[in-house]
């Protein structure tokens, strides 16, 4: 399906890829963008059970690419060695080819995004060592999850709350949703 590596002394492992796409923070994506041009978009991303997911707005260029053509390449780069001497630079990176969906329920997205909100939870843990805390309230974005209150209640053994519309009680839901007193 896709052709050998040209230079095939330098292709990595199974074992030496998947470390390469757990421990890389970033990686650019390859899609086919508008009129048919390749879009390149660098992308936070994480790496679970085989697969790559990253997240985005619900709307513009990537989401509308994906949609039309589910065909990308993902590129994560671990060195980029420049020897100036011999006017080259060794990568050491790894390409993937596959096809991107969208999740869009809550029981696909929240497996995908546990692992970032407990990594919160350990953070919030940490923040809150020496403190007489009865409770924990969160608000955001991530918080609108069902699921989310129960991780972080099982990491930080504290009752966690949400109030009833999380979004409001962040500054930019403050900002999108108050109304400024009349001078």
């Amino acid at each position: 399906m896709f052709r050998k590596m040209r230079r095939h002394k330098q292709q990595l492992s199974q074992e030496e890829t998947a470390e390469i796409l757990k421990t890389g923070r970033t990686a650019v994506l390859g899609i086919l963008g508008d009129d048919g041009y390749p879009y390149t978009v660098p992308i936070n991303y994480v790496y679970a059970d085989g697969k790559v997911y990253f997240h985005g707005a619900r709307s513009g260029h990537k989401l509308d690419a994906i949609r039309r053509c589910a065909k990308v390449s993902l590129c994560v780069i671990e060195k980029d060695n420049v020897v100036k001497e011999e006017l080259t630079t060794y990568f050491k990176s790894v390409i993937l080819f596959g096809k991107a969906r969208v999740l869009e329920k809550e029981d696909e997205i929240f497996p995908v995004i546990k692992a970032t909100v407990e990594k919160m939870a350990v953070i919030t843990e940490k923040f809150l060592h020496g403190y007489q805390v009865p409770a924990v309230y969160v608000v955001g974005g991530s918080s609108m999850f069902k699921e989310f209150t129960t991780v972080f209640e099982k990491k930080l053994k504290l009752p966690v709350y949400r109030p009833v519309h999380p979004l409001l009680v962040t500054p930019l839901g403050i900002a999108y949703h108050c109304e400024l007193p009349k001078v």
